[in-house]
């Protein structure tokens, strides 16, 4: 059982959450499918229709600054910062915006329990060598 574990663990698209193709404001022309998950978040451009465009833009979550809803617009709103580049927003019209904010939201819980995690294994280590 293990074993299939770790085999499924390292098929793409494993344990990420894929959202059906909508608008998005940083697209004249076309939608966006949007997918997250706990190592990146990604706008794969496509058609109105949905189909699937060559253009895939991906963000390590350390790149995002803040995000939000839109309840009037029924919109998902994100910005983000590049290297030395200016914070910029982003808004996805979905019907699902809701449960991207929830899933921004869990993402980054985990992230924080990962970094929690880590400090306290090494602060058990360190206490295993002194001893």
């Amino acid at each position: 059982m293990v074993m299939y574990l770790n085999m499924l663990r390292t098929c793409e698209g494993y344990n990420e959450i894929i959202f059906p193709h909508c608008a998005c404001d940083s697209r004249r022309k076309g939608h966006v499918i949007t997918a997250i998950s706990i190592t990146h978040f990604k706008l794969h451009a496509c058609t109105e229709e949905g189909q699937l465009e060559n253009q895939v833009i991906a963000f390590e979550w350390d790149e995002m600054q803040r995000w939000d809803t839109d309840e009037e617009g029924m919109a998902f709103c994100f910005e983000y910062a590049r290297g030395e580049k200016k914070p910029r927003w982003v808004k996805i019209f979905t019907p699902y915006f809701n449960y991207m904010h929830e899933c921004f939201e869990r993402v980054f819980c985990e992230l924080k329990w990962r970094k929690e995690n880590i400090f306290q294994m090494a602060r058990s280590q360190q206490r295993d060598v002194a001893t």
